[in-house]
Order: C-alpha cells, then sequence, then structure tokens
C-alpha cells in the first residue's frame, strides 16, 4: 500500500496546516512530513497537527545543522526536532547525513543521538549553498555505513539524479543500487540536468517519473512517498495537482 504526504515546512503559514489536515481527513493524502526550522516550535501552533499521521524532516544545513561536522547547532536542533516529535507522535524522522569532513563524524552523531525514529537520507554530490564541499552519504556504499544507526532509508529520487549529474553515471543503475536496503520512504521531485536541486513541479522537468514510480510500486508492504515540489501561494493546490500528476503516469 502506498501512501502519500504533503511536505511543510514549520515556518509555513498556519492557513497551510489547517488545509493539510483537511486534506489527510478528506483522504486525499495520508500524512504530513513536517521539516523543523529552529525556533519554531509553539504547541498551540502545531496542536492542529496532533489529530493525522505525521512524519518529521530533521533541521538541515539550510539552518546551520550538520552531522558531518562538529558544531553547536547539532545538539540545539536534534533536542528541537525531538521535542516537535514527541508532540506530534511522529513516526519517523528523515534525517541528512550532511556536508563537509567524513563519513565518521556522521557515525559518531547517529550513535550519539540514538534516535530509532531516524531514516538517513541520500544526498546529491553538491549542495547550492556550499558549492566547494561535497556531500557525506552519495553513494550507496556510504548510505549501507550509515543504516546501522537509523532504522532505514529514504531513497529521494532526485538527489540521487543531481549525484549521477556530478559523477555522469546513469541514474537508474545508480538507483537501483539503494533499493537492495528495501527502501519504504522516498521523495520525489522533478529537475534539469543541473548538479544542483531543482525540485520542479512534476512533469516539468527530464526526470523519467513513469520509471521511478514502477520501481517504488514493486516495493512490499507499506510505502510512503513524498513530493518535494513547490508551493504556489499560500495554498497546497500545487500539491494536489503533483499528487494527481503521478498517479496518472
Amino acid at each position: 500500500m502506498i501512501k502519500y504526504g504533503l511536505k511543510l515546512w514549520s515556518s509555513n503559514n498556519p492557513l497551510i496546516f489547517k488545509e493539510a489536515v483537511d486534506l489527510v481527513w478528506d483522504k486525499q493524502f495520508d500524512f504530513v512530513e513536517l521539516y523543523i526550522v529552529p525556533g519554531t516550535f509553539d504547541a498551540n501552533r502545531f496542536s492542529i497537527f496532533k489529530t493525522i499521521p505525521m512524519t518529521l524532516h530533521a533541521t538541515h544545513t539550510s539552518h546551520g545543522a550538520n552531522l558531518a561536522q562538529v558544531n553547536e547547532i547539532n545538539a540545539k536542533a536534534h533536542t528541537e526536532v525531538t521535542k516537535f516529535a514527541d508532540f506530534l507522535s511522529a513516526s519517523q524522522i528523515v534525517v541528512h547525513p550532511g556536508h563537509g569532513t567524513s563519513l565518521e563524524t556522521v557515525i559518531t552523531h547517529l550513535k550519539k543521538l540514538n534516535d530509532t525514529r531516524f531514516l538517513i537520507e541520500n544526498m546529491p554530490y553538491r549542495v547550492l549553498q556550499h558549492k566547494d564541499e561535497t556531500c557525506v552519504g552519495v553513494t550507496a556504499d556510504e548510505i549501507r555505513q550509515l543504516l546501522p544507526f537509523c532504522s532505514g532509508l529514504c531513497f529521494d529520487f532526485g538527489h540521487a539524479v543531481k549525484a549521477c549529474v556530478s559523477k555522469s553515471l546513469d541514474y537508474k543503475e545508480f538507483s537501483r543500487e539503494f533499493f537492495a536496503f528495501s527502501p519504504t520512504y522516498f521523495h520525489i521531485t522533478d529537475g534539469t540536468n543541473s548538479e544542483f536541486d531543482d525540485h520542479l513541479k512534476l512533469g516539468t522537468g527530464i526526470y523519467d517519473l513513469k520509471w521511478i514510480k514502477s520501481e517504488i510500486e514493486n516495493v512490499e508492504g507499506e510505502v510512503r512517498v513524498v513530493f518535494e515540489t513547490p508551493k504556489e501561494g499560500n495554498s497546497l493546490e500545487s500539491d494536489i495537482q503533483n499528487k494527481n500528476y503521478y498517479l496518472n503516469l
């Protein structure tokens, strides 16, 4: 069974929060994945989500958290993410390995944090905010070394494509290596042949979305799919359009 999630940020307009909850109750979506922006926790503001299934996306390098480096932000960010997760009874927390330094630093952090809700996410080779550094957790071999400290893998199709653009590899063959880890949580977007993330509306890029859809449909058990696509104003209409586009592939 495939369940479809809405991607929101904790800094979004509360009107979107209400619309998202309504869409879940109306069974147009099955859950919400909430990215945690530092300093946004407010029990009153987020109590609306306590009535629906929730997953979280941990704070990443866009807001200073980076498990591949030692910094003061990591611990503070995890404390707030944990506060959100406990409050919302979130079953899974997607985590970026980060960029720079080494895989060993990421492993050290994951061991210390020791959260069984973690899903490690594969990364592109480079990120736009840190062009001079490469990411950690790009290849299937790196993910294999991180998985013992997480409950599973969040396979980001767009990140896999971007890694292949950087390395001049076939993204379908590259992606199949990650399916050996039996992922059941996916991020889907469209994009161009740039090596940096695009997060385009489905159908406006060059990715073979029909292919990744067929690969996901072959996964056994409960699967979660989140569309990481742009919002249009203070509305989730574009998310509905992206889901419908995907279902009709």
